[in-house]
């Protein structure tokens, strides 16, 4: 399933408190306590979304944070993602 990259940015503002830095965005982990911004964003010209956090969380418990915000479709098929 391809994510839909504009509603996936204005999620990142809303709910993780995203800017645009350089051609990517910062934005704060929504894995552990962040008080300021360590979660780098972006997306391949493929359209496919790459994140990092920079304070060290693994890849896998950032997907699950952002899983349980609705960043992503549930794991049960659900509509909650985008």
């Amino acid at each position: 399933m391809k994510l839909n990259k504009e509603k996936l940015v204005i999620k990142f503002v809303n709910e993780l408190n995203a800017r645009k830095c350089a051609d990517g965005w910062i934005a704060k982990c929504p894995a552990h306590e962040d008080s300021s911004p360590s979660l780098s964003l972006n997306f391949t010209e493929s359209g496919k979304l790459l994140w990092k956090c920079h304070a060290g969380c693994s890849q896998m418990l950032v997907f699950d944070s952002m899983l349980k915000l609705g960043f992503f479709p549930s794991k049960k098929g659900g509509a909650n993602g985008i």
